[in-house]
């Protein structure tokens, strides 16, 4: 009975094509000339022995495309004879639906009805020319495959990478990059919330790459010219020019993310995307390179405090010239002591003092001589 259902149900779906009164009438006249010639056995056995044939016929389809059912390649045939109800596809976010994968639209191609959302465009091609389908509602022509589906939508993609600074120094860095197909010089709108160019869609499906594993998907090539730009980025710059410090202020990384993001674009103009932006993050380094670093920055501290404390004082003696000599000593013993506690507060610094002793505000030579 299940069977018996099943095969209504076959028929049935068959026959809401266009072409069912065509193929009605195929059984009609084959029924009419069975009987006419041999009676009621003729007329029955002509429309099986034609069903038979064209069953017999779609199995070649079947070893041909690798269908996964035998239904699938004689349905096919009898859409491909009389056109008969057409398998619908919907395709949205750049993927062809997982279940459909082994339907005959998506094996040997139409006749069919493909739904393209907005967010995506879709790569025909028959008798080896391209077509592009954007969206809305298309007819696959007999023979006419899908080769690929484009995600409109900007994507974003991200990786961590191992580069190194231009005075050798190895560093750990994530990166990313955001990006979209290009648009032809054509603004977003509400009736076209992603416009593409044309050349750009076949330019990311066709112009590909190849490696060990096969071509490599469009969007995978623009992450990986990004990694190149970055390392070569950090190599054209030593690691105290791109490390951030507090003391120092953040290295001009708006500048930086702007000629990484002009490098991108450069290097994926050719696979048809427009790079919205390219950036990487704070610098990992090994921890001893790190410790020496921030001995070194906290040297280069204590100078720069320094320096500002003698030109202070060089100051405030200047203006105080015709004080007397205790008041010249209370100044310097004050400011010394200012810029000292000031130094002390930084973390990972070391306190040199350059005055000897603080209570008497003389330096050494002076207290020898005494």
């Amino acid at each position: 009975m299940r069977g018996g259902e099943r095969m209504l149900k076959v028929i049935r779906t068959l026959l809401e094509g266009p072409g069912y009164s065509l193929f009605i009438l195929t059984l009609m006249v084959l029924t009419l000339i069975g009987a006419y010639t041999s009676g009621l056995v003729g007329g029955i056995l002509m429309p099986a022995i034609w069903l038979g044939t064209v069953f017999l016929c779609s199995q070649f389809i079947h070893e041909a495309f690798d269908l996964p059912k035998r239904s699938y390649a004689f349905r096919a045939m009898l859409s491909y004879l009389y056109n008969l109800k057409f398998a619908v596809l919907s395709v949205k976010e750049g993927k062809l639906p997982q279940k459909a994968k082994d339907k005959p639209m998506i094996k040997m191609g139409g006749p069919g009805i493909m739904k393209v959302a907005a967010d995506t465009a879709v790569v025909t091609e028959k008798g080896g020319k391209p077509n592009v389908r954007g969206p809305g509602s298309h007819f696959l022509a007999p023979g006419e495959k899908i080769v690929e589906a484009v995600d409109l939508r900007q994507q974003v993609r991200s990786a961590k990478i191992e580069a190194m600074t231009r005075d050798g120094i190895p560093v750990k860095v994530n990166c990313s990059v955001g990006f979209h197909i290009a648009r032809g010089n054509r603004n977003p709108t509400d009736e076209e919330p992603y416009p593409f160019s044309q050349r750009a869609v076949l330019w990311a499906v066709y112009n590909k790459s190849v490696t060990d594993a096969g071509p490599s998907p469009w969007h995978e090539r623009v992450i990986a010219a990004t990694q190149g730009a970055v390392r070569e980025l950090i190599a054209r710059y030593t690691l105290d020019e791109l490390y951030d410090t507090p003391r120092r202020g953040t290295p001009p990384r708006p500048r930086l993310m702007e000629e990484l993001r002009d490098s991108v674009q450069r290097m994926v103009r050719s696979r048809g995307v427009e790079v919205d932006f390219a950036s990487f993050g704070t610098l990992e380094i090994p921890e001893r390179v790190e410790q020496r670093y921030i001995e070194a920055w906290a040297a280069r501290w204590q100078a720069e405090a320094l320096q500002k404390t003698v030109s202070e004082l060089s100051q405030v003696l200047r203006k105080h010239g015709k004080a007397g000599e205790d008041a010249v000593d209370e100044i310097v013993r004050i400011r010394a002591l200012e810029a000292l506690e000031a130094i002390a507060k930084e973390p990972a610094t070391k306190i040199y003092f350059p005055f000897g002793d603080l209570k008497s505000g003389r330096p050494p030579l002076e207290r020898e001589q005494d």
